[in-house]
């Protein structure tokens, strides 16, 4: 199989806000493969999440993964932690 040009475009999936009239206050709206060719076999994903005001984002782990967080409006207050390894709490 070879890559292709467009294999590195992604979805316009991203571009439109998700509903936050949930529970935890928060959408996430993730892309895989299919909408992003070009992230097959690398280990890398990317995903939007969207908070109403006060929204959360359950306690959650990415084992041997790294996060990137970008606020396009508003503030945010992120927690993260490293290795369980690490003596880091909470």
């Amino acid at each position: 199989m070879s890559e292709a040009g467009d294999d590195f475009l992604f979805s316009s999936k991203l571009a439109k806000a998700g509903n936050t009239s949930t529970p935890n206050g928060s959408a996430v709206t993730e892309l895989d493969v299919a909408e992003w060719p070009g992230m097959n076999t690398l280990g890398v994903s990317m995903n939007r999440v969207d908070f109403a005001p006060g929204g959360t984002n359950p306690p959650h782990i990415h084992p041997r993964a790294t996060e990137i967080g970008i606020v396009m409006k508003g503030e945010l207050l992120v927690g993260i932690l490293g290795s369980l390894d690490s003596g880091n709490k909470l």
